[in-house]
């Protein structure tokens, strides 16, 4: 007997007689339904009896039916013994007495649920079985194991959005998908579909979900307004009734736009992080043994200078990176020659001079390869790249597209209704940042906000850094005057006006020393 949405059972006779069978009754007790018999020429039910025609002296056969419910059984009189074997499904749940439970891999009827119960019921005992109903719950038929997104930010003010949804499905249909934007772009697995809307007034659109692991990639415009100085930029995000296991968003932006923060996920994500703050404490110890104007008067007036210093070299971090490391490896190999020419003397110190620079070229070449390294490692960490190179790729066309499509142009250019779109390449991005947000429901959104600044807005801050550079250069004047000084001299010189060695340091032609 199997309990499911309806109770079946499946009985297996095996019939001796010691003459010719004949018509066999069977006693429906139990207030079966037949259906179907095989092993039997034919079959007919009299009242609450079972006729089954035979022939011979043995005979085997298969009663299939339903029953109205379960509860006290017994086997039949005939029998010597009996096998009962009771399965349930998942939503029920068999109470079984009364009997003797045996190994159910002993059935003569294969098993079809794991739950199956197998009895070994002899003459005179009786089987009580009981069925309770199990409660069933609410789960999720269908979830996102991944949604990458990357929206592009134009100088237009124009939005790209381009979505990649990896999901599994046990059943849905549709899915209602709000893009954020105006859809112009839907593929399942790389091969183009039509968009198609429920209404005509509705911004969702419905994207056709298969049953297993599947990706979806989605392409959508929208409008932003970048203020002249700054401020703060929501952006759109798209709404689906599925709950997603990761959210991770790419936001690519233009020269102009100089990104300070993006809020709304796992972490914030800053303009800085902490390679910069080594990059500015580095600049502040620098210049603090760098700067040595010999005309500053006082000792507040020299601490001054020095934090100028360190600000200008900070800044020059941000501003430019590469001209950030040449100028530090130049100033520890200057440092570095410093102490060799007051340690050494002769040949030794211009050997030195030339292993440290030497050393401090080696050390400008390694600085620039690991800067260049952690930006393509930061690049990498963003998909933006590489969804650019393959929105083109992921175009396909069906037969009947194909012969849907017409030679000339709609009025409007090459916008049509009711054809399979094709993908756009995202435009180029002069800075990208990347923020990801895990478990996304309805409920708990994922809302990004943007926290910029502008060209415009940070000019007064270049022009500052550019006057603090001309400060410095100013208060140390007379030192950088007296080092091309030296260099121009040093240029100057002549073979002829070296000393000869041996002389003594006397000049040709001059009269010796007088003592």
């Amino acid at each position: 007997m199997r309990v499911g949405r309806e109770i079946g059972f499946e009985y297996r006779l095996v019939l001796r007689s010691g003459n010719d069978l004949g018509v066999v009754r069977l006693p429906l007790a139990f207030g079966e339904k037949v259906l179907d018999v095989s092993g039997a020429s034919g079959f007919r039910v009299e009242g609450s009896e079972l006729v089954l025609p035979t022939s011979g002296r043995t005979a085997e056969m298969t009663v299939t039916g339903t029953l109205p419910k379960v509860g006290v059984f017994t086997p039949d009189p005939r029998s010597a013994y009996e096998w009962w074997l009771f399965e349930s499904d998942a939503e029920h749940r068999l109470t079984v007495k009364g009997a003797r439970q045996v190994d159910a891999a002993e059935s003569p009827i294969p098993r079809t649920q794991a739950t199956s119960r197998l009895l070994l019921v002899q003459r005179g005992q009786r089987v009580e079985v009981a069925v309770e109903p199990l409660a069933s719950v609410e789960v999720l038929a269908a979830v996102v194991r991944g949604h990458r997104r990357t929206v592009v930010l134009t100088e237009r003010g124009d939005l790209v959005a381009d979505d990649t949804l990896t999901y599994e499905n046990s059943g849905i249909d549709y899915l209602n998908y709000a893009p954020g934007g105006r859809p112009i772009y839907l593929a399942t697995d790389a091969r183009a579909q039509r968009i198609m809307h429920q209404g005509t007034a509705t911004e969702e659109i419905l994207v056709p979900l298969q049953t297993g692991s599947h990706t979806i990639q989605v392409q959508s415009l929208a409008q932003a307004a970048v203020r002249p100085l700054g401020g703060t930029m929501e952006l759109p995000m798209p709404s689906y009734p599925l709950t997603a296991s990761q959210v991770a968003l790419t936001v690519g932006l233009p020269e102009r736009v100089v990104p300070l923060a993006l809020l709304g996920g796992d972490r914030p994500v800053w303009f800085a992080d902490a390679g910069d703050a080594v990059a500015v404490v580095l600049g502040f110890v620098a210049a603090w043994i760098a700067v040595r104007p010999r005309a500053a008067r006082g000792r507040g007036r020299l601490v001054a200078l020095r934090a100028l210093g360190g600000v200008v070299l900070a800044g020059l971090w941000f501003l430019s990176p590469a001209l950030y490391v040449a100028l530090l490896v130049g100033l520890a190999t200057a440092v570095a020659a410093w102490f060799a020419a007051r340690l050494l003397r002769g040949a030794g110190r211009a050997a030195a001079l030339v292993v440290l620079v030497a050393a401090g070229g080696l050390a400008l070449l390694i600085g620039l390869f690991a800067l260049s390294v952690s930006r393509d490692s930061s690049r990498a960490e963003s998909p933006y790249e590489a969804r650019v190179a393959s929105a083109p790729a992921a175009v396909s066309r069906s037969k009947d597209d194909d012969k849907a499509g017409g030679a000339a142009l709609a009025p409007g250019g090459a916008v049509l209704e009711g054809v399979t779109p094709v993908a756009l390449s995202l435009p180029s991005a002069a800075r990208s940042l990347h923020v990801s947000r895990e478990l996304v429901t309805r409920e708990r959104a994922f809302r990004p906000v943007l926290v910029y600044t502008t060209a415009s807005a940070l000019a007064p801050l270049v022009l500052l850094w550019l006057a603090g550079a001309a400060l410095l250069l100013a208060a140390h004047r007379a030192p950088l005057a007296e080092i091309y000084r030296r260099a121009a001299v040093r240029l100057a010189r002549r073979p002829e006006d070296d000393p000869p060695q041996g002389s003594g340091g006397a000049r040709p032609g001059a009269a010796p020393p007088v003592r």
